[in-house]
């Protein structure tokens, strides 16, 4: 699969997280942003067009929901998927779907957001419509 190019940010307030998630999608031919609360990413996401967007269920300055709206009219149709700290669902978290993002996962295990990341991509590259992945 062809990834050279196509951009991820990811928004999280863990350091950790950051690093792992942007070292790993970097290997796999992804161009990845970081930012750190949701002001950073409002700022990262002007004038850039981003392919997808993780989002950490929690952020120190803003609520996933919010930033996920907030993101939706600044970058259009980038799909926006959930990073939750929970390998177990959190219902609250789970209803962040119908507000707009597309998928949740769980941010602890980077090869489930890698492979999240692989699933949008390809379906943005071959041309289906947005949604949730089943």
């Amino acid at each position: 699969m062809d990834v050279i190019g196509a951009k991820v940010l990811v928004v999280d307030h863990d350091e950790e997280i950051l690093t792992t998630l942007e070292s790993l999608l970097e290997d796999d031919g992804f161009d990845t942003t970081t930012a750190w609360t949701g002001l950073d990413a409002l700022k990262a996401i002007n004038g850039k067009g981003f392919d997808l967007v993780l989002v950490s269920d929690y952020l120190p300055d803003m609520d996933a929901e919010k930033l996920i709206q907030q993101l939706h009219r600044a970058a259009g149709d980038a799909p926006c998927v959930v990073m939750q700290t929970s390998r177990e669902p959190i219902p609250g978290v789970r209803s962040l779907i119908w507000t707009g993002a597309v998928d949740v996962v769980c941010k602890w295990s980077s090869e489930s957001v890698l492979e999240t990341v692989r699933r949008y991509h390809l379906r943005r590259s071959i041309g289906v419509a947005g949604g949730r992945a089943h």
